[in-house]
């Protein structure tokens, strides 16, 4: 359990390639000792649209408000964008049922989560902005 409240930064961490993409966020959630959650956007060909790539939270972690905070840190990172998209594989149920309990509704889906896995997906979208 952590013993104080965690922050978002925006690090300039070990992640070179998405560090240096434009028009994309790395976020880290800590509390000074210790990684907490983390979150990866960027804008697609389309600036209208920003993919969440990755949101994680370690477990012991959850449920704490983290997952929110960084959501909203990639929201307001983006301030041109008016959708925000997530795919999601269909048997991560907690993950499905967190971005729904967002706003997230179903767009779709893929054969290939995330483009290498092979592993279907579904799609949802978010307005912002």
């Amino acid at each position: 359990m952590l013993q104080r409240p965690l922050r978002v930064r925006k690090d300039a961490w070990r992640c070179r390639a998405r560090l240096t993409r434009p028009n994309s966020e790395f976020l880290v959630a800590d509390d000074g000792r210790r990684i907490g959650g983390m979150a990866f956007a960027a804008a697609t060909t389309d600036a209208k649209i920003v993919m969440l790539n990755q949101l994680y939270v370690h477990p012991t972690c959850q449920r704490q408000g983290i997952g929110q905070a960084l959501l909203e840190e990639v929201e307001a990172s983006f301030p041109e964008a008016r959708t925000l998209r997530v795919e999601v594989e269909e048997a991560n149920a907690p993950a499905v049922a967190f971005y729904r309990s967002k706003g997230f509704l179903p767009a779709g889906n893929t054969a290939d989560c995330g483009g290498g896995s092979g592993l279907p997906a579904l799609i949802f979208e978010k307005a912002i902005g």
